[in-house]
């Protein structure tokens, strides 16, 4: 999809959760409902003004128009919120550009020490957090491998065993 699509669709959406027809958008915005028509379909590209103007009225911020900018703020941890909203205390230029690019490496550093196999611990049972935490004492390599094998074939033979019983 393009970008202009994009807008448009986003136009449309935006304008339907408030429960207006177009003719109703562009009636607030000063605008035709042609104008308005031919935004929505991506077959006239909005001015920037006007996109400022249409997500004033909409209740919209401009970046919910545009792709890739736009994060509902409902989504987002309150951690990544705080860290957002210490960043922009930062005036906008050279140096707040590069202290998100430090922060950016040192989460994606963070991101590649976590195996792909990692689990939130509050989501696993205390009896297999404490298995696991024992296992992680275990140096990295061949016999750490071969236990867990061995666990898990354990742990395959008695589910099956369960499941025959049921």
């Amino acid at each position: 999809m393009d970008t202009w699509t994009y807008i448009g669709n986003q136009i449309m959406a935006a304008r339907q959760e408030r429960g207006w027809s177009t003719e109703e958008l562009a009636r607030r915005l000063r605008t035709s409902g042609a104008t308005m028509s031919r935004w929505q379909s991506a077959k006239q590209r909005i001015a920037f003004d006007d996109l400022e103007q249409l997500a004033k009225v909409l209740g919209k911020p401009v970046q919910f128009f545009l792709p890739g900018w736009y994060v509902d703020p409902e989504a987002v941890a309150p951690e990544i919120a705080h860290l957002t909203n210490r960043l922009s205390e930062i005036p906008a230029g050279e140096f707040r550009q590069r202290v998100a690019d430090v922060l950016q490496r040192q989460v994606e550093i963070l991101l590649e020490l976590i195996p792909d196999w990692y689990v939130d611990p509050s989501a696993i049972s205390p009896e297999i957090g404490h298995l696991i935490q024992r296992l992680n004492q275990i140096p990295t390599g061949e016999t750490r491998d071969k236990l867990i094998e061995n666990i898990t074939g354990q742990v395959e033979i008695l589910l099956q065993s369960f499941v025959e019983k049921k």
